[in-house]
């Protein structure tokens, strides 16, 4: 019997230094915080005004805001207004909405506001009457703007401290938050705006200075002005929503206003702040946004004319549809939004494993230790640029098969 085993090892520990080299070449040095910042552009919520025959004047002005911020030059709002009147039999947006959810329960019109599809919830971002009220605050808030504002003064990320209402949870969750950034903050080494002009995802019309910096924005849970807020980031994670008002939660916030893993109550600890830190300043190893954990936030915001100076959005949003003329395309992007985020199907104890229940270390209380927690962000190594690596990594590829292959038929001769 001929015995296969050192020609499989062989070929497998060969493949596997391709790979590594490969991988190695292709690498971004970036760190994530300032990837995002400069390329992952905000994905949008779908919003929908449900309601049985023709908006009240009233209701139509509140459509004209949001329509209108959508398409904002200034500070466009990341949502997608789509019109869904009940009584018209011909519009598809309608059914489709009707056979997912259901029959609206409560006076109409409604808002109905959806996550973009790549986020991981089972919850709309909101549900509910279409007020003066609701519109107002899905805008903007003094928070939102505070984020901004600090982002694009350089923040890596800005982790926002949502309360519980229990001032001794609240206070005890941001102690532990502030100590632990603070050491994150000598445990992370960012590299270099001269190693970082060496990597080919250098931008160097970015306007915003780049620094390690970490910040809490503490909101109160009973803030009239961040209620629809609020309501946008208890509902961004399966199960999030039951801790509300009942723990403290911190969630980090970065690039273009995208929130990482929220960690609640007893997850507000040592390896959980460290791990988020960690992943925000760390080299971007994936370039695809939806490939990321995270979700994207509610806000209004040029985010190119922030960062880079250019006035001009990507791409810009449609116009509200009305449901006489409603293409069938748009039933279709609906559909596929609207497959994954039932309301009526919670999963209450689908909760992220950082974000609960995790066992406190004791902290110092004057300083706080990590051990073997250093993190680098590591520059791109002196030599070859990119290109040249790839290149390298595949004449190694063609000389590596061909030891194989010279391998392999020597093996075979021996086992004959």
């Amino acid at each position: 019997m001929t015995n296969h085993t050192p020609r499989r090892i062989l070929l497998a520990t060969l493949l596997l230094a391709v790979v590594g080299l490969t991988t190695a070449a292709d690498a971004c040095q970036i760190p994530v915080f300032r990837y995002a910042l400069e390329r992952w552009q905000p994905d949008a919520f779908d919003t929908y005004i449900v309601h049985r025959g023709p908006l009240s004047e009233q209701h139509r002005a509140m459509v004209k805001r949001l329509t209108d911020a959508a398409t904002s030059e200034d500070k466009p709002l990341n949502i997608v207004m789509h019109d869904v009147d009940l009584d018209n039999n011909q519009d598809k947006l309608a059914a489709e909405l009707l056979k997912v959810f259901g029959e609206p329960t409560g006076e109409l019109p409604q808002l109905w506001m959806e996550y973009p599809r790549h986020v991981d919830t089972d919850r709309m971002a909101y549900r509910g009457p279409l007020t003066d009220e609701v519109v107002e605050g899905l805008l903007d808030s003094p928070a939102r703007r505070e984020v901004i504002r600090r982002i694009i003064g350089g923040d890596s990320a800005v982790w926002l401290l949502l309360e519980s209402g229990d001032k001794a949870k609240d206070d005890a969750a941001e102690d532990t938050l502030k100590k632990n950034i603070e050491v994150m903050k000598t445990q992370i080494e960012l590299p270099t705006i001269a190693d970082l002009k060496k990597d080919e995802f250098y931008r160097s019309e970015t306007k915003v200075d780049l620094k390690l910096e970490f910040t809490i924005l503490r909101i109160k849970n009973d803030d009239p002005a961040e209620q629809m807020f609020i309501q946008t980031l208890i509902n961004a994670e399966p199960g999030l929503f039951k801790y509300y008002k009942n723990e403290a939660m911190a969630i980090p916030v970065f690039g273009r206003g995208r929130s990482y893993y929220a960690l609640v109550g007893r997850g507000i600890q040592t390896q959980t702040i460290a791990e988020s830190c960690a992943f925000v300043a760390g080299a971007c190893s994936c370039q695809v946004k939806e490939q990321n954990p995270g979700a994207d936030l509610l806000l209004a915001a040029n985010w190119d004319k922030l960062v880079v100076g250019s006035a001009k959005p990507e791409a810009p949003l449609p116009e509200l549809p009305t449901s006489s003329n409603a293409a069938p395309a748009d039933a279709g992007a609906a559909t596929a939004a609207l497959s994954s985020n039932d309301q009526s199907g919670h999963k209450p104890d689908e909760v992220a494993v950082a974000s609960v229940d995790v066992p406190t270390p004791a902290v110092p209380e004057a300083s706080v230790t990590l051990p073997d927690m250093h993190v680098t962000a590591a520059p791109p190594k002196e030599g070859l640029p990119t290109m040249w690596l790839v290149i390298g990594g595949a004449v190694l590829v063609v000389v590596l098969v061909a030891a194989i292959g010279t391998v392999a038929k020597g093996m075979g001769k021996q086992e004959a």
